[in-house]
């Protein structure tokens, strides 16, 4: 009786695609289990902090209080990704939990939200920093103060000269927001590194946030309507992009729920943060830049309107979609005007930095590579 021959070893084409959905697969298991990893797995109850803003005199920060099944933990590594990820999936927010935030001689307390998400701002007139860049916050359960986390929270640096607040959907990233299923496919499937950036948009942010000399550390805000859920992804893309380290993300809270499984209706949230933003930084000029996709021009208008003299420059990346949204920002170029704020609509982060570099925000040699990089 004749052996079998052994079986024959899978083909370079054959076994590449699995390795690399293997690979996908476990990159989103690992990054979707970064917010329990970087809690305290032994605890029923734990504070999730974004990272904050603010400025030598006041400080933001925006976290969330959330309640999560306890147990032990796999030694195997990927399984223990798999189980704090299971850990997600079941954590619930806090509602009507008191948080307080200290810093030195300041102290903030707040109330969570039905979502458990809470907004803190700390006064430090008293006692200012005297050093920009990254701090730390300690914030606690009030009636648990053994539930602590530290917090970090960016803090503009002397030197900076203005602050650049930015939409991310079709501004930075390409989304296709009006295609829901690629938009999901390309953050949860693919991964961050599939998400297409913005030719030049990047290169234009580094400059911004280096400014004319080089040194100006301004800082970069990123506000969008997309869901806190998916943090840990557009964080991982901007530092793939090579984003300002002087940034920070902001995004809101959709309120689905199994039995409402639709995005809460909240046009306003990103006028709010933006709002807050520049009270927390009462001296710096701001660029607002965003696309004319949704509504980021009118929102800009209305922010130009209620700060006269703080905007610099409103930029808006043309997406072509219609002759009438056009017109319609268009139409408010000279409004703008007359409160001291240029707009800028362009399908090229190119003609947005020649405009900047006019502003004496950047320096010309930054134009070339921005050029460069949009081509």
């Amino acid at each position: 009786m004749t052996s079998r021959p052994p079986p024959a070893p899978p083909s370079p084409r054959r076994g590449a695609p699995l390795a690399r959905l293997a690979r996908r697969a476990r990159n989103l298991v690992w990054l979707l289990a970064r917010p329990v990893r970087r809690g305290r797995r032994e605890r029923d109850l734990v504070i999730q902090p974004y990272r904050g803003f603010g400025s030598p005199e006041r400080l933001l920060l925006i976290g969330r209080v959330l309640r999560q099944p306890k147990g032990p933990s796999p030694r195997d590594r990927l399984a223990r990704d798999v189980v704090d990820v299971l850990r997600r999936l079941f954590r619930r927010g806090v509602a009507a939990a008191e948080v307080a935030a200290v810093f030195g001689e300041a102290r903030a307390d707040a109330r969570t939200d039905r979502d458990g998400y809470f907004h803190l701002e700390l006064d430090l007139e008293d006692t200012p920093l005297e050093r920009g860049g990254w701090h730390h916050v300690d914030v606690h359960l009030t009636a648990r103060p053994e539930v602590t986390v530290m917090a970090r929270v960016l803090v503009h640096a002397r030197s900076s000269r203005c602050v650049v607040v930015s939409d991310i959907d079709d501004t930075v990233v390409e989304t296709g927001v009006a295609n829901r299923v690629v938009m999901l496919w390309r953050l949860f499937a693919r991964g961050p590194g599939a998400r297409l950036p913005v030719p030049g948009v990047a290169d234009l942010y580094r400059a911004l946030n280096r400014g004319p000399d080089g040194a100006d550390r301004n800082p970069v805000v990123f506000v969008s309507r997309a869901p806190w859920t998916i943090y840990e992804t557009l964080d991982a893309f901007l530092r793939l992009q090579r984003m300002p380290r002087d940034a920070v993300l902001f995004l809101r809270e959709w309120g689905v729920r199994w039995h409402h499984p639709f995005a809460r209706h909240d046009p306003e949230h990103k006028s709010r943060l933006i709002r807050r933003v520049l009270a927390v930084t009462p001296n710096l000029p701001v660029v607002l830049v965003g696309d004319s996709g949704q509504e980021d021009a009118e929102t800009y208008a209305r922010i130009v309107q209620d700060f006269p003299g703080r905007v610099r420059c409103v930029l808006i990346r043309d997406l072509a979609r219609s002759a009438r949204r056009e017109r319609a920002i268009r139409a408010l170029e000279r409004r703008l005007a007359g409160a001291g704020a240029r707009l800028v609509l362009s399908p090229s982060a190119a003609d947005m930095a020649e405009v900047i570099r006019e502003l004496g925000l950047i320096p010309p040699q930054a134009v070339h590579r921005v050029a460069a990089a949009a081509s």
